[in-house]
């Protein structure tokens, strides 16, 4: 999801997010800097798979790796504790954990359907802006 369809998708994206702490200063702005995020840690789980790389860069990659995570952590402090990497590069790359994602639905009372994050097979929470698929929302 481009920066200009998370614009355009905006008012469907960021009830999704506040819930977990994202201020309305850093809005749309966070979205993308978490897309971005995610990409980026998509692009090192599929270079790691491709590539014949050495320790230095895996290790490299795993400190920046949890950097980038602390860093949505901030942006989304309610959930922080929850949020994490997964190297897998068949997937989204940035995750909430199951049993912290339900933990906090079971804390608030009456979250929307639609404005709860996607989630993977696995019951984690996705938590890409693109992962949330609003574009096929009706309404």
């Amino acid at each position: 999801m481009t920066p200009s369809e998370i614009k355009k998708h905006s008012a469907k994206l960021l009830p999704i997010y506040h819930w977990f702490g994202l201020d309305d200063a850093s809005g749309v702005r966070a979205l993308v800097r978490i897309a971005a995020i995610d990409e980026k840690l998509h692009d090192w789980a599929e270079a790691a798979c491709e590539g014949n790389y050495g320790e230095k860069w895996h290790q490299d990659r795993e400190r920046d790796a949890a950097a980038l995570v602390a860093e949505v952590g901030g942006m989304l402090p309610l959930i922080a504790p929850g949020i994490f990497y997964n190297g897998d590069p068949r997937g989204w790359s940035l995750k909430l954990d199951e049993p912290k994602l339900k933990a906090f639905y079971a804390l608030q009372d009456g979250i929307p359907y639609r404005e709860r994050l996607a989630r993977d097979w696995g019951g984690f929470g996705l938590l890409s802006p693109a992962a949330q698929e609003v574009e096929q929302w009706t309404s």
